[in-house]
């Protein structure tokens, strides 16, 4: 059975590391972190950096927390590709329809952000965007009663880039990672929301 708990960072993770370690910020070094201090001094006026350096590698690291199956269903929602599953008139809810979809790319974009608080009062935020390119292909879906209720086997090759301020701070293409098995989906996740 594949792991529902998946994230973006386990596929970007390098083969031999530590659990939850990745090389996606392996380039956010000290002359990365000064440039992003001075950049954000500039657009934002002075605050305290203090420890802010340790905690933006620090969350870097975690922004890539992102659920696998989350990122795939809301793309395949967005692109429209299962619309036609959802008329009950056509497709009866009892009936079970397994479908395999053809190799496709989706993108996913996220916009997180650092709050920065002193005495609980908020002074600014540290803002990161993340570039997510996906391609997939071998899926087989599970469909009934206008829900996915499962997803089996695949596989995925993904790139991805992550920016602070403006600023690059990791850039990761990953292996090519097969998913045999099958991702449950319980009661199912309706095709449309």
């Amino acid at each position: 059975m594949m792991n529902p708990a998946i994230s973006m960072q386990q596929i970007f993770q390098d083969r031999g590391t530590e659990a939850g370690k990745n090389s996606m910020i392996e380039n956010l070094d000290q002359q990365t972190l000064d440039s992003l201090k001075q950049s954000y001094k500039e657009k934002k006026g002075s605050i305290i950096w203090g420890d802010l350096s340790d905690e933006i590698k620090s969350r870097a690291s975690e922004l890539l927390n992102i659920p696998l199956p989350d990122l795939l269903i809301r793309a395949w929602r967005e692109s429209g590709v299962l619309n036609k599953y959802i008329n009950r008139e056509e497709y009866d809810p009892e009936a079970v329809i397994f479908i395999e979809l053809k190799e496709h790319t989706m993108t996913s974009n996220h916009k997180p952000y650092l709050d920065i608080e002193i005495n609980q009062k908020s002074i600014g935020k540290i803002n990161f965007e993340i570039n997510l390119e996906l391609t997939v292909q071998g899926i087989i879906l599970k469909i009934q009663d206008a829900k996915i209720k499962q997803i089996r086997t695949g596989n995925m090759k993904a790139t991805g880039t992550i920016n602070c301020e403006g600023h690059e701070i990791g850039k990761k293409e990953s292996e090519e990672v097969e998913f045999p098995g099958t991702l449950d989906l319980g009661e199912g996740i309706p095709i449309a929301p």
